[in-house]
C-alpha cells in the first residue's frame, strides 16, 4: 500500500511540474494576498486577481484550480493523504475562463470555489519523519489557484448560407463565454433559423435576443449555420395608363400597368379588351390596342389584371370615334372645263372648284379638308365661300391655262382652321379660237380589201376656215363580229370571226359633226397558205403487190391544187412530174397516170410538187421550192392459192383454257402465209381468238363446240377449219373425302361377331374421266385379318375372336385419268382409319374365347372373311404378336396358386397346356 502512494505521490509531483507554468505575480487586492510562483492560497467569493504587471499581447489564459500540498521539506506527495476524500471536480477543471486584463478579473458567483476537502477525522499538521514505516506527516489541503495560459476555441461561419448574414461578435473566444451572432436577412427574406454545433456535432442551447442570438462556447469549436426564407411578395395595387382616352377607329394605343406591392411582386400582367363588338379590335400581351376599323362599340374597358394574383386588377376607359378623315390633293378638282378644250373668242367659260372633303358638315378633332380660295386665268378671282363656281370669257386668241388654289385646313374640335403655307393647286389648259368654218372631212384610203382577222389603218384630213381642228372621232358600220373595231386613231381591226363582206368606216369631225366621210372596205377570207404534208399519192398501197404486166393507175393531189377562188398572197401545190420506170410529167390536171411493170422486184413511185404563190392575178412557181412524196410497191409473179391447212383439225379444250392453232396456206409462187382466224359457234363473249390463231375459250362458254376458222389473206375463198370441242374442268379430287362406312369409330362389337365395313375413295366411281381428272380408290384394309382389292364393290367382312382394341386401316391409291385410262400416280396414297372394340360374350369364359380365337387364326380358312385366304394365312404365325393382353396370363398364375391350394392337378395340367399353347 505504501508503494504504491509513494508512485502515486511522484506521479503527482510530475504532473505538477509539467502543468505548472507560472506566468507572473498576481495579488489579491481584498486581503494583500501576494501568490508568488509555486505558493498557494484561497480566495474567497469576490476576489479581484490582478496581474502585477501585462501579461502578454494576444494571449489567453485561465484560473484553474489544482489539488496539492507542500511539505515543509518540498517533499511533494500528491494525493497520498490518508483519512481524506479527493474532492469532486464537477465544475472546476477547466471551467471558469476569462482572459485576464491588467484592469483585473473578479471570480464570478458561479466559479466560487464551494467545496471544502471532507475529512474522516480532525487530524492536525504535524511534522514527523517520513519513512515507509514510520509515522506520516499530513497536511491540510487547500485549493491552489495558479495562473495557465488559456485555451481559445474557433467560430466558423457556414459559407454556404443564402439569402442573409449571420455574424458572431468573435472568431475565437474561450470556454464558459457568451457568444452573440447578429442576424441580418437579405432584403425580401426573413430569419428562419440557427444551429450551432460543437465539434462532436452536438447542437448548443441558442437563446433569442432579438434580433441577435447567444450561446455560450463550449470547449470545442463551433459551426455555425442557419437558413432565411424568401418572404412572399405581394401585390398592393395596379395602375394603368392612360386612363382614360379617346382613340379612331383603326388606331393603336399602347398602354403600360405598373405593379406596386412589397417584396419585389410579378409584374407582369393580363391584358384584356371589353366591350368590343368587332373581332379585330383585340390587344396584345404587352399592352397594344388595335381598334378596329368595323368597331361599333362606342366606349371600350382596357383591363390589366395581376398574373401573380388574379384578384387584383386595374382598367382604362376608351373612347371609341371614327377614324380621321385626313383627306390627300388628288381629289381637288376643276369640272366644267375639259383638258385641251377649245373655246371661241368672246364665249363664256363657266366652271366649278371641289376641294376634297370640302362638304364635311360633321368633323372631329383632326379631320383635315381642303377648300378652293382662289382661280387665276385672267381675269382672276377669290372664294370666301361656297358654292366654288366661277364664269369668264376671254376675248384674245391663244392657250390659256386656269389654276385653283385649295387651302389645306385642320379640324380642332371647334372649328377649322387653316394649316399656314399647306396648300394645293389644279390646273387645267384650254384654247381660245376664232369662231371656225369645216367645209368637209377626208378619208383615205376611201375604198379597200381586209382579210379576216387583219387591220387596216385609215387617216382622215378636215378642211375649213381658221385652221379648224384635225381631231374626228372614228366609227364602223355594218360590222356582225363584236370584235371588229374601229381605235380613236382611225385603225380598224377585223374579227377573225366577221360574217359581213362589206363594212363602212366613218370619220366625223369634233368641231362640227355635221360634217363627215366615209370609206368602203369589203371583207375577204385568209390567205390560203398550205404546207407540203397535205401533197399526196393515192391509188398505190405502201407496201402493196402487183403481178407481172398489170396496169398500175395512181393519182397525185397537190395541197389546195384545185384553188379556183385565189386572193392575193394565196399558196398551193402542183404536181410536176413522176418517175418509176417509165416516168412522166404533168401541166396540167388531172393530175394521174398509168403504168407496167414487167419485171418481178421491189419499186419505189416519186413524184414532185411545186409550190406556187397567188400574187391578185396568176399563180407563179416559187424558184427552188418543190416538195417529193413516194410511196412503194413489189411486183411479183401472177400467184394461184390451192388451200390453207389448220392444225390441229380438231382438239378438246377444257372453258378457260387456250389453245393454239397454225395455219399453212399452199399455193403457187410462194403465197402469202397470212391468214385471217376466226371461231364460230361460241356463246360467250370471252371467247376469242387472237391474230395469231390463240383460242381463248371463255370460263363461261356454254357451247359444246366450236368451229375454228383460216382465210387466206390474198385469197379469200380459200379457208380451213378445225372443230373444238369443249369440256369441263379438271375433277382434281383431294384425299379429305376418302372415307371408311360401316365402323362407326369407338364402336364396340362381341367376339366372333361378323363386321362388314365399306371404303369410299374420292372420285372413285369418275365414270366419264377426261384427261387430267384426278381419284382416289381403295386397294388394300388391315386390322387382323387383312384384306385387299382390285376393282369394286370395295367391301369387306370379318370377324375378330380375341377381346381387345383395334384399328382398322384402309390404304387409298390416287390415280390421274391420261385421256385413255386411270393410272396410279406413284408414292401418292392416303391413310384412313377408324378403332373399335371386341369384348366378351358373357356366355363365354375368356379361356375358350382364347382358344376359339387362336384356331381361327391358324386355320385361316374363307369363312373368316371373304378375302384371300392367302392374306390370313401368311400371318398366322405372327398374328399373337397382335393379340391384345387381356389379362388371361394373369389368370394362369391365379388358377396355377389355387391349383397348388387346392391339390387338383387336372386344373394345373390343364394352365400349363394353356400357356404351351399361346408359346407355340
Amino acid at each position: 500500500m505504501k508503494l504504491k502512494k509513494s508512485i502515486l505521490a511522484w506521479v503527482m509531483a510530475v504532473a505538477l511540474i509539467f502543468f505548472n507554468v507560472p506566468i507572473t505575480t498576481v495579488s489579491a487586492a481584498d486581503n494583500n494576498l501576494t501568490i508568488q510562483v509555486g505558493e498557494t492560497t484561497t480566495f474567497a467569493e469576490g476576489t479581484n486577481i490582478k496581474a502585477s504587471k501585462s501579461l502578454p499581447s494576444q494571449q489567453y489564459y485561465y484560473l484553474s484550480e489544482d489539488y496539492n500540498s507542500v511539505a515543509q521539506y518540498n517533499e511533494v506527495r500528491g494525493n497520498s493523504y490518508q483519512g481524506y476524500v479527493l474532492p469532486t471536480y464537477a465544475q472546476l477543471s477547466n471551467e471558469y475562463k476569462a482572459a485576464l486584463q491588467t484592469s483585473g478579473y473578479i471570480v464570478p458567483d458561479s466559479g466560487m470555489i464551494t467545496w471544502v476537502v471532507e475529512r474522516k477525522e480532525n487530524r492536525t499538521v504535524a511534522e514527523e519523519t517520513i519513512g515507509m514505516d514510520g509515522p506520516e506527516t499530513y497536511y491540510r489541503d487547500f485549493p491552489v489557484y495558479k495562473i495557465y495560459p488559456l485555451i481559445s476555441y474557433d467560430i466558423t461561419i457556414d459559407s454556404n448560407i443564402e439569402n442573409g448574414t449571420i455574424a458572431a461578435d468573435t472568431t475565437k473566444t474561450t470556454r464558459g463565454n457568451t457568444v452573440t451572432l447578429n442576424i441580418t436577412p437579405n432584403y425580401g427574406y426573413e430569419f428562419e433559423s440557427v444551429s450551432v454545433k460543437d465539434a462532436k456535432n452536438n447542437d448548443l442551447v441558442v437563446s433569442d435576443t432579438g434580433s441577435a442570438r447567444t450561446f455560450t462556447m463550449p470547449a470545442y469549436n463551433v459551426q455555425v449555420s442557419g437558413t432565411f426564407s424568401k418572404i412572399p411578395p405581394t401585390v398592393d395595387t395596379i395602375t394603368v395608363a392612360p386612363m382614360a382616352i379617346t382613340m379612331h377607329k383603326g388606331d393603336t394605343e399602347n398602354f403600360t400597368a405598373t405593379v406596386s406591392g412589397t417584396y419585389d411582386p410579378n409584374t407582369a400582367v393580363t391584358w384584356t379588351v371589353e366591350g368590343a363588338n368587332s373581332a379585330n379590335t383585340t390587344i396584345s400581351g404587352s399592352g397594344q390596342l388595335k381598334v378596329g376599323s368595323d368597331e361599333t362599340a362606342l366606349n371600350l374597358i382596357v383591363k390589366a389584371t395581376s398574373v401573380q394574383d388574379a384578384t387584383k386588377s386595374s382598367v382604362a376607359n376608351v373612347a371609341v370615334i371614327r377614324a380621321n378623315l385626313v383627306q390627300s390633293t388628288e381629289s381637288n378638282k376643276i369640272s366644267g372645263i375639259a383638258e385641251g378644250a377649245s373655246y371661241i373668242v368672246g364665249t363664256d367659260i363657266t366652271f366649278d372648284a371641289t376641294g376634297n372633303s370640302m362638304d364635311n358638315t360633321s368633323p372631329i378633332s383632326g379631320d383635315i379638308r381642303y377648300v378652293p380660295v382662289s382661280w387665276n386665268v385672267n381675269p382672276n378671282g377669290t372664294w370666301t365661300s361656297a358654292p366654288y363656281t366661277a364664269t369668264f370669257k376671254i376675248n384674245n386668241v391663244g392657250n390659256y391655262t386656269l389654276k385653283v388654289v385649295y387651302q389645306k385646313q385642320n379640324y380642332d374640335g371647334t372649328s377649322w382652321a387653316d394649316i399656314v403655307g399647306d396648300t394645293d393647286t389644279k390646273a387645267v389648259s384650254f384654247t381660245i379660237k376664232n369662231l371656225i368654218s369645216i367645209d368637209s372631212v377626208l378619208v383615205s384610203p376611201t375604198s379597200t380589201t381586209v382579210q379576216k382577222g387583219k387591220t387596216q389603218s385609215f387617216t382622215a384630213t378636215v378642211i375649213g376656215a381658221h385652221v379648224p381642228s384635225q381631231n374626228v372621232t372614228w366609227t364602223v358600220e355594218g360590222a356582225n363580229s363584236s370584235n371588229t373595231t374601229i381605235s380613236g386613231s382611225g385603225e380598224l381591226m377585223v374579227g377573225s370571226d366577221e360574217t359581213s363582206s362589206k363594212l363602212t368606216v366613218k370619220a366625223t369631225s369634233v368641231e362640227d359633226s355635221t360634217k363627215s366621210s366615209t370609206a368602203t372596205v369589203t371583207i375577204v377570207r385568209d390567205n390560203i397558205i398550205q404546207s407540203d404534208t397535205s401533197n399526196k399519192i393515192t391509188g398505190i398501197n405502201e407496201g402493196a403487190s402487183y403481178t407481172v404486166g398489170t396496169d398500175i393507175t395512181f393519182d397525185a393531189t397537190g395541197n389546195s391544187m384545185n384553188n379556183t377562188s385565189p386572193i392575193s398572197g394565196d399558196i398551193r401545190y402542183v404536181p410536176v412530174s413522176w418517175s418509176v420506170n417509165p416516168n412522166g410529167t404533168w401541166t396540167s390536171a388531172p393530175y394521174t397516170a398509168t403504168f407496167k411493170i414487167n419485171n418481178v422486184g421491189n419499186y419505189t413511185l416519186k413524184v414532185v410538187y411545186q409550190k406556187q404563190n397567188y400574187d391578185g392575178t396568176l399563180w407563179a412557181d416559187i424558184v427552188g421550192d418543190t416538195d417529193t412524196k413516194a410511196v412503194s410497191f413489189t411486183i411479183k409473179n401472177l400467184i394461184s392459192i390451192d388451200s390453207v391447212l389448220v392444225s390441229p383439225t380438231s382438239t378438246t379444250v377444257q372453258k378457260g383454257k387456250t389453245q393454239s392453232f397454225t395455219a399453212t396456206v399452199i399455193g403457187a409462187h410462194a403465197p402469202s402465209q397470212n391468214v385471217t382466224w376466226t371461231v364460230e359457234g361460241a356463246n360467250s363473249s370471252n371467247t376469242t381468238i387472237s391474230g395469231s390463231g390463240e383460242l381463248m375459250v371463255g370460263s363461261d362458254e356454254t357451247s359444246s363446240k366450236l368451229t375454228v376458222k383460216a382465210t387466206s389473206v390474198e385469197d379469200s375463198t380459200k379457208s380451213s377449219t378445225a372443230t373444238v370441242i369443249i369440256v369441263r374442268d379438271n375433277i382434281i379430287q383431294s384425299d379429305t373425302s376418302n372415307k371408311i362406312t360401316g365402323i362407326n369409330e369407338g364402336a364396340s362389337y362381341t367376339v366372333g361377331t361378323d363386321i362388314t365395313f365399306d371404303a369410299t375413295g374420292n372420285s372413285m366411281d369418275n365414270t366419264s374421266p377426261i384427261s387430267g381428272d384426278i381419284r382416289y380408290v381403295p386397294v388394300s384394309w388391315s386390322v387382323n385379318p387383312n384384306g385387299t382389292w382390285t376393282s369394286a364393290p370395295y367391301t369387306a367382312t370379318f370377324k375378330i375372336n380375341n377381346v381387345g382394341n383395334y384399328t382398322l386401316k384402309v390404304v387409298y391409291q390416287e390415280q390421274n385419268y391420261n385421256g385413255s385410262e386411270w393410272v396410279d400416280v406413284a408414292g401418292a396414297t392416303d391413310i384412313k382409319t377408324t378403332s373399335f372394340t371386341i369384348t366378351s360374350d358373357n356366355n363365354n369364359s375368356n379361356v375358350s374365347d382364347k382358344n376359339n380365337n387362336s384356331n381361327n387364326n391358324t386355320n385361316s380358312t374363307n369363312d373368316n372373311n371373304a378375302i384371300k385366304t392367302d392374306n390370313n394365312s401368311n400371318k398366322a404365325d405372327d398374328s399373337l404378336d397382335d393379340v391384345p393382353n387381356t389379362g388371361e396370363d394373369k389368370s394362369l398364375v391365379w388358377l396355377f396358386i389355387v391349383s397348388l391350394m387346392s391339390g387338383t392337378a387336372a386344373v394345373f395340367i390343364n394352365s400349363k397346356k394353356l400357356l404351351l399353347g399361346k408359346k407355340r
